[in-house]
């Protein structure tokens, strides 16, 4: 719920997003951000290996994941919520440019860009 309608800063996420031949629990298109939730069944070294080539593969795609563990989630939201915030890329801020030359200075046409 707390990902839900832009809840989060404004940023969208859709559950259960497959990507390649993975399913993303939560997926931020703009963010290029993944947040999969883990339970016990998780525990086992054969899931932890599935997991590690998984978030290797969905690296390599140019996506950052994070994982959570069910308890996590449910017992400290707040911190889990503050640590995705981190995961967000910075805004982009473009670079005032002004087009007009300073009063008096000669600008040739080379130095225009």
């Amino acid at each position: 719920m707390a990902l839900r309608d832009r809840k989060l800063d404004g940023w969208k996420f859709k559950r259960q997003k497959v990507i390649g031949k993975f399913v993303a629990d939560f997926y931020c298109r703009d963010a290029k951000l993944i947040v999969e939730l883990d339970g016990e069944i998780l525990d086992s070294r054969d899931a932890q290996i599935a997991d590690a080539l998984r978030t290797e593969f969905l690296n390599a795609k140019g996506y950052t994941v994070i994982r959570f563990r069910n308890e996590e989630v449910l017992h400290n939201l707040l911190e889990v919520l503050n640590t995705i915030k981190t995961n967000f890329p910075a805004p982009k801020i473009a670079p005032k440019i002004s087009l007009l030359p300073m009063l008096g200075e000669a600008v040739s046409p080379e130095g225009a860009f």
